[in-house]
């Protein structure tokens, strides 16, 4: 007798942020607007589990890809699943990458561009800018040599 399989999805904080960003280059509404947008969670995870739990041949995959077409938007896109971890008759899905499905190439799937975009992690993004950031790090780095070389100076005058 086959075991039955519990089959259940989650979203990546980058998936979430993929849909959100389809919809704005869609619809590029106003600041005003993006509340009435709402990434639908629920009926994507709901279709998501159903259709896996129908389709046998994506159980023993590690990744694959599902095509969705999108109401709110009136369109097609592609969901990238990761396969989680397994706890008793529970298998766990996670959705890490949607995009437009007309920008997903099979070239690009195996060159690895695809793989190496939906495994790119939001960071906590604060106020500082990264660039600030270096900058101020070189300048540190130049005072410090500066002193290095004011310190073999004085040594070298010491010693001659």
């Amino acid at each position: 007798m086959e075991e039955l399989t519990l089959h259940k999805v989650a979203f990546t904080e980058e998936a979430i942020f993929d849909y959100e960003h389809c919809l704005i280059m869609l619809d590029n509404p106003s600041e005003d607007d993006l509340p009435l947008f709402r990434f639908p969670k629920q009926e994507i995870k709901a279709e998501l589990e159903e259709y896996i739990q129908g389709h046998s041949t994506h159980k023993n995959k590690h990744y694959f890809r599902v095509r969705h077409y999108c109401e709110q938007m009136d369109a097609d896109l592609l969901l990238f699943i990761k396969r989680g971890w397994k706890l008793g008759t529970m298998q766990n899905w996670t959705v890490v990458g949607i995009c437009w499905e007309w920008d997903w190439t099979e070239d690009m799937e195996d060159d690895g561009i695809i793989r190496a975009w939906y495994e790119t992690k939001i960071t906590d993004l604060d106020d500082t800018d990264w660039v600030e950031e270096m900058r101020l790090r070189q300048r540190e780095d130049e005072a410090e040599l500066k002193k290095d070389e004011k310190e073999r100076n004085y040594y070298a005058k010491l010693f001659d």
